[in-house]
This record gives C-alpha cells, sequence and structure tokens, in this order.
C-alpha cells in the first residue's frame, strides 16, 4: 500500500471540478462507516471524503474529535485512496479550533444563523486561523436547513447571488453552501430548487 495520508479535502473538491466530476462524500459515526467509504474508495480508484458532525461526538457516545481525527488518520494511511476529512457544520469557533488542532483537513464554519456581517466578521477570523494551518473552510450563506422543516419558508431564507461575490471576497473561505431550494435530509415533497 502506498502509505498515504490524509488530503486536504478543498484539494479533492477543485481535482473534480476541474475533470466535471464529483467527490462523494458521508457523515460517518464509527469505524465500519468509515471502513466503507474507504473501502468504496478503493474499489472505485476515486477520492472520498469522510465527514463528521460536531453533535455526533455527543449523540453517538464517540469519544472525541482527536480519536475520531486519529482514526481516520490511521486508516488513511494504509490504503491508496485519497480521504480528506472535513468537520461539517459547527457553529463554534473554539470547537472548529480544537477540530483543526485534532487533524482535520477541512472545515464548515456556519455562522449563516447570523446577519450578513456578523457572519463576514466570524468567518473571516475563522478562515484566517484555519488557512495559516493548511486547513480550507466551508462556510454557508441562506439557509440550508432540514428538508423536513423547510415547507412553506420563506424564500428570503436562499441564498442571493449578489451577496455570494461580496462575502466571499470579504472573507476568504475555500467553499460555499448555499440555499437554492435543497436542504439536508428527506423531502417531504419533490423540491423546487
Amino acid at each position: 500500500q502506498n502509505n498515504m495520508s490524509l488530503v486536504n479535502a478543498i484539494d479533492l473538491v477543485r481535482e473534480a471540478a476541474g475533470k466535471n466530476a464529483a467527490v462523494f462524500s458521508f457523515v460517518c459515526i464509527d469505524y465500519n462507516e468509515v471502513r466503507a467509504v474507504i473501502n468504496a474508495a478503493e474499489q472505485t480508484g476515486k477520492p472520498a471524503i469522510v465527514m463528521l458532525l460536531p453533535e455526533y461526538v455527543t449523540n453517538f457516545s464517540l469519544n472525541g474529535f482527536g480519536e475520531f481525527a486519529a482514526m481516520v488518520k490511521f486508516m488513511a494511511e494504509h490504503t491508496d485512496a485519497r480521504i480528506g476529512l472535513h468537520l461539517d457544520h459547527s457553529y463554534d469557533e473554539a470547537e472548529v479550533r480544537w477540530a483543526i488542532e485534532c487533524g482535520f483537513t477541512s472545515v464548515m464554519f456556519d455562522a449563516s444563523r447570523d446577519d450578513l456581517e456578523t457572519n463576514i466578521r466570524r468567518t473571516t477570523a475563522m478562515a484566517q486561523y484555519a488557512h495559516a494551518r493548511g486547513v480550507a473552510v466551508e462556510s454557508e450563506l441562506g439557509s440550508v436547513g432540514l428538508a423536513k422543516d423547510r415547507w412553506g419558508e420563506n424564500a428570503d431564507l436562499f441564498t442571493k447571488p449578489d451577496t455570494v461575490a461580496y462575502f466571499c471576497g470579504r472573507t476568504g473561505v475555500d467553499s460555499l453552501a448555499i440555499a437554492i431550494g435543497n436542504a439536508h435530509g428527506d423531502y417531504l415533497q419533490t423540491p423546487k430548487l
């Protein structure tokens, strides 16, 4: 085996975009799920991103970011597949900083619940911290939310295109989750994107 190590997840996304392709990523909670993602990456010859939601650390009695990152890093070092490790949807700066220190190669800092200028201020600081450590940052504009809660929501929650350039130019984020009628989870009806 090639004894690879974790790859910056945004590099995997950029490479895929250059090939008009996608990178698969999965939120995982344990060894078995991470193993399945890496097995699929090995079998397909494609890179993959392992993601962790912060609340899973407590909800599923995981030992913490450090232990999860160490497990994924060890597994990545023993595969030919290129694997990224992403902290998904964290709203807390201290939590994001800790994940970075533990070895996550990309993080999502989500301040989309704040007003635009507060989101920009908080996200800029987080991006500067992460970039100084070689870690990519994803952020969010609008309200993606959960599909089961989205029906009848006001279109004001959608990401406004003119805001995207302003936000990205000010914050320096590497990627951006936008709300275009999409949402997480199972849809109750066909979404209108």
